[in-house]
């Protein structure tokens, strides 16, 4: 490859005089050529310089190539940065160089050579794509403006031997093509470039991820393409796809680059594509830089900095001529965002931190930020997250020991988090199963409902009802609570269990029963000594029986709860509580079903489960149904009878037996 340079006083003077016949696109041309032959095809690039790039300078020890906006203006971009070089005394040992990427348009109005690259719009020079060639403006080459750039780089990189620092800077439109051209460009001396990236547009998202309020990422809906390159890494163009997603990801990772942006600065492209990375500029770059932190973790801000320049809003000259842009793109002067940036500190304080639930707790968020404003204040609690920039208020419901943290995340992302082990303490009203602040029989009911399986209880309401300490939740958990509500303990939980020692039996019966006649079994706990409570389990085979009914009976008067239910794979569960101790038998329900069949002439049901109090009976009791084969002849031939229902009451279908005369 060739490389030179060439003056153009004498062709801008004569294109000069054209300006008022012909009005051009941009209304000057770079004063110097960057000449390079592509596959020995001669190929120039207009640009500014404050040196002659041909001539060797040894004075320079600094490159600043500064990329202009959609319209062009490289002359522009090339006074801002001198004057920022001026400002700091340093003009002359740096060489300042602006590159110009023309449109059609411009090649038509300026009559340039046909060695000039040009683009059909913004977006091809700005995302690398190539140049164009036409009938009216034949060129014998098509190059990507990345391309141009990996050449004009190298360039600096091989004649100014005393050039070690490279800046790339580019505002607006030159920030999108930085942002984008530092991930795909694969030059080798990436230690010796910098890039400062100032109020582009939009920006190259690494993964299919967009913010989302209040502070995560997620796949944003209603917008098609939105993770195409330009925007994403779907759909690489020719340059980028040599390099792959993989290699432009772990290539920007370690680029160094400064992100700059006026604080004012809220215009901005409004395609879908760019609005799902922000609503303006500086909600983009901010949005953004918070992205890398979420992207590559918190590490990439040890490289890549952002600061956001006071009172300016979408000017690129304001930018670069500030204390920032002139730290961003020479590294002098002053800028604490850059130099000293300090992350917000969490703090906070509550007003108690110990009561009964519900326990009402404020919390005082009293969080310093630190360089930046403090953008979010994220609480956790009881695994929950509660977005507020505000203070806290929130309603401890269950007993336990809580721990509380406050996060803090400025707007660009640093962020600190503080956390108060056990900071509340909500006492525990024990028994008070379904946490309405209130000791009832509700409780008793609901944790007897518990054993026969109807209603799941968490693990802290089983903590809060176990109240002889055996770690299970059991009828006699529910005694214990009526006990205490009469007032015949004083204290819950219990300690001591020895008085509660209780004696019983399930009477075993053998009845006489046929196919499709009701049986009904009498469930009856005798011999009885100190009973406070019961919870029985009794088998039956549920393919030779039908109609299973079960009736608790009426205890209330004997201050009993009890429930019960039939399980279809034929299991009967009854669970009982009372206040006081029953030393009568007691009839606790009965069981009525209808025979479909006797297995060797008998039905046999049995008890699994036998719990008196606190103790499980390890006796196992049985009832027995034999079938009766004799037939009763009915005295009664010339009369009728009706009997009795059965289920009584009604469920949705029922059974009435009667007899008649023929």
């Amino acid at each position: 490859m060739k490389i030179k340079l060439q003056n153009t006083f004498t062709s801008l003077a004569a294109l000069i005089f054209c300006i008022n016949v012909v009005r051009p696109q941009v209304n000057v041309v770079g004063d110097q050529f960057f000449t390079y032959d592509y596959d020995d095809v001669p190929t120039s690039l207009p640009l500014f310089s404050n040196m002659d790039i041909n001539q060797e300078n040894s004075q320079a020890d600094k490159a600043i190539v500064v990329l202009h906006g959609s319209n062009r203006n490289a002359d522009e971009y090339f006074n801002s940065i001198y004057s920022a070089a001026s400002y700091l005394s340093i003009q002359n040992e740096t060489i300042i160089i602006a590159p110009q990427f023309l449109l059609l348009e411009d090649i038509e109005s300026w009559e340039l050579s046909p060695d000039t690259p040009y683009w059909q719009n913004l977006t091809g020079w700005t995302i690398g794509n190539k140049s164009i060639s036409t009938t009216q403006h034949p060129r014998d080459f098509q190059l990507s403006s990345y391309t141009i750039m990996d050449s004009l780089l190298s360039f600096i990189n091989n004649e100014f031997t005393n050039v070690n620092d490279i800046i790339l800077v580019g505002n607006s439109a030159g920030a999108q093509f930085i942002n984008r051209y530092a991930g795909g460009s694969p030059l080798p001396f990436n230690d010796k470039i910098r890039f400062v990236i100032s109020a582009p547009s939009s920006f190259l998202y690494f993964n299919e991820n967009r913010y989302q309020y209040p502070n995560s990422w997620a796949v944003p809906s209603n917008c098609n393409n939105y993770n195409r390159y330009k925007y994403g890494l779907g759909d690489l163009n020719n340059y980028m796809s040599i390099s792959g997603e993989d290699s432009i990801i772990a290539r920007y990772q370690k680029r160094n680059i400064i992100y700059l942006v006026g604080e004012q600065d809220n215009g901005g492209t409004t395609d879908c594509q760019s609005m799902v990375q922000g609503q303006n500029r500086i909600e983009r770059s901010l949005t953004y830089y918070n992205y890398l932190q979420y992207f590559y973790d918190s590490e990439i801000t040890n490289n890549q900095k952002i600061a956001i320049i006071p009172s300016v809003n979408h000017n690129h000259d304001q930018i670069f001529n500030s204390s920032c842009g002139r730290k961003a793109i020479f590294g002098l002067d002053d800028c604490q965002q850059i130099e000293n940036l300090t992350a917000p500190s969490a703090l906070f304080s509550s007003n108690i931190n110990f009561g009964n639930y519900p326990l009402v707790v404020n919390f005082t968020n009293s969080s310093i930020a630190g360089t930046h404003e403090i953008k979010y204040s994220l609480w956790q609690i009881e695994n929950e997250s509660i977005y507020t920039d505000e203070n806290l208020e929130y309603t401890f419901n269950y007993p336990g020991k809580y721990d509380v943290s406050l996060i803090v995340i400025d707007e660009i992302g640093q962020h600190d988090t503080t956390t108060f082990e056990a900071s509340v303490t909500v006492d525990t009203l024990y028994g008070d199963v379904n946490f309405d602040a209130f000791l009832t029989s509700i409780d008793v009911e609901n944790i007897l409902t518990h054993s026969i399986g109807g209603m799941p209880l968490d693990t802290i309401q089983i903590a809060v009802g176990d109240l002889n300490n055996d770690g299970t939740l059991s009828p006699f958990d529910g005694s214990l609570i009526l006990q205490y509500l009469d007032n015949n303990i004083s204290q819950i939980p219990i300690e001591n269990n020895d008085e509660f020692a209780a004696s019983g039996g399930l009477k075993e019966l053998e009845l006489l029963g046929n196919i499709d006649e009701i049986i009904q079994i009498p469930i009856v706990i005798e011999n009885v000594e100190n009973v406070y409570s019961f919870e029985i389990a009794i088998n039956f085979d549920p393919n030779i029986i039908s109609s299973a009914t079960i009736y608790p009976a009426d205890l209330s008067v004997h201050g009993i709860l009890i429930e019960s239910t039939i399980l279809e794979n034929g299991k009967i569960l009854i669970a009982g509580s009372g206040s006081t101790a029953a030393d009568d038998e007691i009839e606790v329900a009965n069981f009525y079903f209808i025979p479909l069949d006797f297995p060797d002439g008998e039905i046999i049901l049995q008890s699994e489960n036998f719990y008196l109090n606190n103790t499980q009976m390890e006796d196992i009791f049985t009832f027995k149904i034999n079938q009766s084969l004799s037939v009763k002849s009915n005295p009664y031939l010339n009369d009728f009878s009706l009997g009795d229902n059965f289920p009584n009451p009604f469920n949705s279908t029922t059974k009435i037996m009667f007899s008649l005369n023929e």
